[in-house]
């Protein structure tokens, strides 16, 4: 179909400076027509954005779901680091002191930092049961390491701790996170599951106004079709003359 507005315009300027009322009826009704598309536009729209908001939550609740046991598993395999139960390793080396521990992790750190190469995974030591790595990251002149905790599902957790004292801290932080960790998925997945059922009904809708366009676009093409022929017709008859 033709644009309509250059249509709605075309028509509305045509019908000023005629007096058949066929054409002004027919700038109305591609006027009417054009209004009823853009909701069907907009309703289309609506049912689209609705059945991604549900496409998506599928996805996290499938990604909630089988992240639930792995971090019911990180709860199972950490170990006590409170107090004096404070025990890491850095580099097969094992320590007792938190600040040491930190020292050492830094020293270790430095020492890939050293090497200016870009690397990932690298073994740095053990804490409360769980592995820790580092990644370099070189940018020109700019070495970047990064510290992680390594979880169950392959998940890093990166340890932020300006201090060495600081690195026995964020991890101790971390741990006591977990059982949080569990219950925020399973938050998660009710909520998403919400979501799919406010959503739900919207894909169910179906567009009141296919009738009302189909009647307007059938409307316009026989007076579109009428109107064409009777100029012919007139034509042919001038040039008969």
């Amino acid at each position: 179909m033709e644009d309509l507005g250059e249509a709605s315009q075309y028509e509305q300027a045509k019908a000023l400076t005629t007096t058949d009322p066929r054409i002004m009826q027919l700038t109305q009704d591609k006027q009417d027509l054009e209004r009823a598309m853009l909701r069907r536009a907009a309703f289309e729209r609506a049912i689209f954005s609705a059945r991604e908001r549900i496409r998506n939550a599928e996805e996290q609740i499938e990604r909630l779901t089988a992240a639930i046991p792995q971090r019911e598993a990180d709860v199972a395999q950490r170990q006590d680091i409170a107090g004096d139960a404070f025990t890491a390793i850095v580099v097969g080396e094992t320590f007792t002191d938190r600040t040491e521990f930190g020292e050492a992790v830094l020293a270790r750190m430095n020492e890939l930092a050293e090497g200016g190469l870009t690397v990932r995974d690298r073994a740095v030591g053990e804490i409360a049961g769980f592995r820790l790595t580092a990644d370099v990251s070189v940018y020109g002149k700019t070495t970047d390491v990064s510290l992680y905790l390594n979880r169950n599902g392959d998940v890093q957790e990166r340890v932020r701790a300006q201090s060495a004292a600081g690195i026995a801290q964020s991890v101790a932080a971390m741990l006591r996170g977990f059982e949080g960790d569990v219950q925020s998925a399973r938050d998660g997945i009710e909520s998403y599951r919400r979501e799919i059922a406010e959503f739900t009904p919207q894909t169910e809708k179906r567009f009141e106004g296919a009738a009302e366009i189909a009647e307007l676009e059938q409307r316009v093409a026989d007076m579109e079709a009428t109107l064409t022929r009777e100029a012919a017709e007139r034509a042919a008859s001038r040039s008969s003359q």
